[in-house]
């Protein structure tokens, strides 16, 4: 039991290290990568190439339980030249959808 645990703890650890080279070649390609509904819900990520800083950015979205129209969204900041802490920011902004994509209708009370 215990060894079949540490295999696969073994495995997911070498499935992690390989995946790292792949998607750090991946975002310095293209500049961002990005997983789910951008509007509503997802993950992304984003390089950030200013003169003074440069780093990694981390976008978050999700739908807020009590209004499904609206998102909360994080975004966070790692940077390895600059600063950047004190960018890091959430907003929540409600959408309306249309028929060629949604709009923004208000800020979440």
């Amino acid at each position: 039991m215990w060894r079949r645990l540490i295999y696969l703890g073994v495995i997911f650890l070498w499935l992690l290290v390989i995946c790292f080279p792949v998607a750090s070649f991946a975002l310095a390609t293209r500049g961002e990568i990005s997983f789910g509904d951008r509007v509503h819900s997802g993950l992304r990520i984003f390089l950030v190439q200013e003169d003074d800083a440069q780093g990694i950015g981390i976008e978050w979205s999700r739908r807020l339980r009590v209004n499904p129209q609206c998102s909360k969204t994080g975004v966070r900041y790692l940077f390895w030249e600059g600063r950047g802490s004190d960018f890091s920011t959430e907003y929540c902004l409600c959408y309306k959808q249309e028929e060629n994509g949604s709009e923004v209708t208000s800020i979440c009370q």
